[in-house]
């Protein structure tokens, strides 16, 4: 499978591409919104996981500009997040995200 990660904690994703890596699946990284929608249309991931919090375009908006994007295939956006406001969390499905992990 081929997944986009999309943070820009460096770290988070080295780790989350690693995990990720030795189950087989291919991983593409993007630091920001405005990088993982560029990389989406060339990538054609299968998966996208996305933090919320990010310099250029926050996660919501991302998911939202991925979402108008996506035509004829279902492809999840699942947010990795700190936040446990729920407010927030009812953001993230709001912007089109198909769930979350906090």
């Amino acid at each position: 499978m081929k997944i986009l990660i999309v943070d820009n904690d460096k770290d988070n994703r080295l780790t989350l591409s690693a995990c990720l890596k030795k189950d087989s699946h291919t991983v593409v990284e993007a630091e920001n919104g405005l990088e993982a929608i560029e990389i989406f249309q060339t990538a054609e991931p299968e998966l996208i996981l996305i933090d919320v919090n990010m310099p250029l375009m926050y996660g919501f908006e991302t998911t939202r500009q991925i979402k108008s994007k996506i035509t004829d295939k279902f492809i999840p956006i699942i947010f990795l997040t700190a936040i446990t406001d729920e407010k927030a969390l009812s953001q993230c499905v709001e912007a089109g995200a198909d769930d979350f992990l906090t």
